[in-house]
């Protein structure tokens, strides 16, 4: 009896023994499974926390990069500003340099026998003190440059230019103690040097033949098909825009699209 009673108790020990392994393993599996769980969903976690300042820190750096970068408008305005400031600057030398060569051969064509002293005096604010220019012989008589007019220059290097200039001279002189008037047309080519705002003429004008009438062009007959509707449309677009944009943009605009520098790419949409 007493050795039946001590294997039962055995036995009991030893069933509940195995329960308390198995129970044991069974935690520790369920432990294993949560703990595997919790990696995978901190591991998700870390990975959308990342996606995340990723896309925050590009989109700043965008906004950052858009806020201080000039739009297309912006920049195709800087552009039209800059070329307006040079083509001012240009115009206005170009301007004074004509001027200047228009004025002296007025002053340089129009003197009066006996009053070589007061040419010479007027001829001094163009001139300078070494120049001969002044020491034109006049003949008896006298002579006035009714019309002149600066119509084309060629520039040379930065300072020195040739100014062409157009002029009408009106001739007074005596044949047989009778006075007589007669006009001719002539052209003249004056050597202009310009430096710090200041304008010299910088050699003797000369007398040149620069004919510019282009004597053998002939006027083409052109004939042919009215266009269609769809060109004639974008044509009458073409000249409505360029209208629109002659006569209400500032003239500079127009000159810089019409320049060959000019970067048509950065103007889409003006």
């Amino acid at each position: 009896m007493e050795k039946n009673k001590n294997r039962r108790i055995f036995d009991f020990r030893r069933d509940n023994g195995n329960q308390e392994i198995k129970s044991g393993e069974r935690k520790e599996a369920k432990k294993e499974k949560r703990t595997g769980g919790t990696l995978r969903k901190n591991t998700l976690l870390c990975v959308g926390r990342a996606i995340l300042w990723i896309m925050l820190i590009f989109f700043f750096v965008r906004g950052v990069i858009v806020t201080f970068r000039p739009d297309t408008l912006t920049e195709a305005q800087q552009v039209i500003s800059d070329f307006r400031k040079e083509l001012v600057t240009e115009k206005k030398l170009n301007n004074e340099v004509l001027s200047f060569a228009q004025n002296f051969v007025y002053e340089y064509l129009t003197y009066t026998a006996g009053e070589e002293k007061d040419y010479k005096e007027r001829l001094k604010q163009y001139i300078t003190s070494t120049s001969n220019v002044s020491d034109t012989e006049i003949y008896k008589g006298a002579q006035k440059a009714v019309y002149v007019q600066a119509y084309r220059m060629e520039q040379l290097d930065k300072e020195h230019f040739d100014v062409y200039v157009l002029a009408e001279v009106q001739y007074e002189y005596y044949r047989e103690q009778e006075a007589t008037q007669e006009s001719a047309e002539t052209r003249l080519k004056v050597p202009v040097l310009s430096r710090d705002g200041e304008m010299v003429v910088d050699g003797l004008p000369m007398f040149v033949n620069d004919n510019t009438l282009l004597e053998d062009y002939q006027i083409l007959e052109y004939s042919g098909q009215a266009a269609d509707e769809q060109t004639a449309a974008g044509v009458g677009m073409a000249v409505t825009s360029f209208l629109k944009a002659y006569y209400e943009q500032d003239e500079t605009v127009i000159d810089y699209y019409l320049s060959q520098d000019a970067d048509r790419s950065k103007f889409i949409g003006l």
